[in-house]
């Protein structure tokens, strides 16, 4: 009996330092995930193979991973890769482009160059058909709309929203007497307050700082990047500025602000490509002293054959692809949504100015890789490329009526499906997560 009473504080004890330890044991919190870059594979017949390029500035390997669907953002349908505008230049609808090839009017009609923000929380436009009154900007989420006025008698050229959705930045042109007059107005999206930067110059002169269209802001949202170009002319891609338009920056005029050339004139022959983080530039260019095999002028000599990318940290060039062995390249590219991989298209012609046949490929780390053959329309041609997930892209081509399809790329086995319900003139306005 003794031993009995022993035990039972013992007992006791023992059962309140189990007590205790188990009310201070913690169980350890869900670990953060994220999706890696998936490569497509390399068993693919490439239709014509890339010599490695110098490992300076490359971009690094990454190894295929299965393709995880993000969740859906609760302001778009689900499945969601893209949103796009659909209709004519005047008027058209704006849509949300699913990997399945199905597609989504979301009941917003927009008119002139058009844009949304990295999440496809965001997107603006004119409010009309040109002349338009207003620069109209909607949040799909909340419905908050703001109407900012266009100066009257000016003219839109190009939106752009930063990194952060803080900010939108448009160009607007006019011209008075012999004097053509253009800013840059940057829109504040917490409440919808304006702030501008003007300028002017003679018209028939030519400053060193052109008009531009705003491409987006760098990664530490300080430089907007501008596509500058020659009004009422066929002067296009005049260089590539950037000017310095930190958060928070009060109006000024334009011409006291702090810019610097990121691209030449003549160093680009196409609209460039900013990275979704902002550190890199993607653009094509012309080597003059090269004529791809079976290519004829038509009209303009537009035909590219070299991919480069711009290091915006350190305003350096890489040249990534030199296309000299008879073929060209296609008038356009994408980034992977996380900037480690291109999209791109190579092709040849027989005899005219459009590509006959085109391979799609992949550009990493110093590697061609090839996709698949683009599935060009008969009579028509490839406009747009985007990578909006590991395993699909899209495309914009041309019919040979004029007017554009939109195609949904399985990235994996290079084929492709064409979106219905996409008339007239299509535009990729930007992949979403």
């Amino acid at each position: 009996m003794k031993k009995k009473f022993f035990m039972v504080p013992l007992l006791v004890a023992a059962a309140l330092v189990l007590a205790s330890v188990a009310c201070n044991f913690q169980l350890p919190g869900p670990e953060e995930s994220f999706d890696l870059p998936a490569d497509v594979p390399e068993d693919i017949p490439a239709a014509t193979e890339e010599e490695p390029l110098p490992s300076e500035g490359e971009m690094p390997e990454t190894e295929p991973e299965p393709e995880v669907a993000p969740p859906a953002s609760a302001w778009l349908p689900p499945g969601t890769i893209a949103l796009v505008r659909s209709g004519t230049w005047a008027s058209a609808s704006l849509k949300a482009a699913a990997a399945d090839a199905t597609i989504t009017d979301l009941g917003v009609t927009l008119y002139g160059a058009s844009s949304v923000s990295l999440s496809g929380r965001w997107v603006a436009s004119a409010d009309s058909p040109a002349p338009a009154a207003n620069i109209q900007i909607i949040n799909l989420e909340s419905s908050i709309t703001y109407s900012i006025p266009i100066t009257p008698g000016y003219t839109i050229y190009g939106t752009a929203f930063d990194q952060d959705e803080q900010r939108l930045a448009f160009m607007e042109l006019g011209a008075s007497g012999g004097t053509y007059l253009w800013g840059i107005v940057v829109v504040n999206l917490a409440d919808g307050s304006t702030t501008r930067f003007d300028t002017s110059f003679a018209i028939g002169s030519h400053p060193a700082f052109l008009p531009g269209r705003p491409v987006g802001w760098n990664a530490a949202g300080d430089l907007l990047i501008l596509d500058t170009f020659m009004p009422d002319t066929e002067g296009n891609w005049a260089g590539v500025w950037g000017v310095a338009v930190p958060p928070g920056a009060a109006s000024a005029d334009l011409d006291t602000l702090a810019a610097v050339s990121l691209v030449p004139m003549g160093g680009y022959l196409t609209e460039p490509v900013l990275s979704r983080d902002g550190t890199h530039l993607l653009y094509l260019n012309r080597d003059y002293g090269y004529t791809p095999a079976g290519y004829v002028v038509m009209a303009y000599d537009l035909v590219v054959n070299e991919l480069w990318d711009l290091n915006l940290t350190t305003n350096t060039a890489t040249p990534y692809i030199d296309a000299s062995d008879g073929s060209a390249l296609m008038r356009g590219a994408g980034w992977s949504m996380d900037g480690s991989q291109i999209l791109y298209g190579q092709g040849s012609f027989s005899g005219g100015a459009d590509f006959t046949a085109m391979g799609l490929k992949t550009y990493t780390g110093g590697v061609s890789t090839a996709v698949g053959p683009a599935a060009i329309p008969a009579g028509g041609a490839m406009q747009q490329l985007a990578w909006c997930r590991p395993g699909t892209g899209l495309a914009t081509a041309r019919q040979s009526g004029g007017d554009s399809e939109l195609q949904v790329i399985d990235m994996l086995s290079g084929g492709s499906v064409v979106i219905a319900d996409v008339q007239q003139a299509v535009d990729i306005l930007g992949c979403v997560p």
